[in-house]
């Protein structure tokens, strides 16, 4: 790889499953997009909605989200006039299925996962979580 292929690369970011991470990883970036599963949304009632979050923490997670394409932004018919908001993409409701399955598999071995982890503590104590 060239010099400059390393340069690029670094400068596009995550890939493979390293993207995938980026796109879910930090606390409000799944909450965020729920709040739009529904209907679009204006940014005050996604703030009203998400209990805890501060300004900046909405703003990164919407400037995420616009940034690889999750989110949109749309107008949103006000009472007196239309008013700026978000909306999910296509590629953001996608991404809300798959977050979905990966919730049903986690109902699903819940148990099993939760007796590994004890029986794991049980028999390494020095370890910890």
């Amino acid at each position: 790889m060239a010099a400059n292929d390393e340069v690029l690369e670094a400068r596009e970011g995550p890939n493979g499953p390293d993207l995938a991470n980026e796109l879910i990883a930090t606390q409000w970036a799944v909450p965020v997009l729920l709040v739009l599963e529904d209907q679009p949304s204006r940014r005050k009632q996604m703030k009203q909605a998400l209990i805890g979050i501060n300004d900046d923490r909405l703003d990164a997670a919407l400037s995420r989200h616009l940034r690889w394409g999750l989110v949109e932004r749309a107008w949103i018919a006000g009472p007196r006039t239309d008013e700026p908001g978000y909306e999910l993409t296509p590629l953001g409701r996608s991404l809300l299925r798959s977050l979905a399955s990966l919730s049903a598999w986690q109902e699903d071995h819940e148990a099993q996962l939760l007796a590994n982890r004890h029986a794991w503590e049980q028999a390494h104590p020095s370890i910890g979580p």
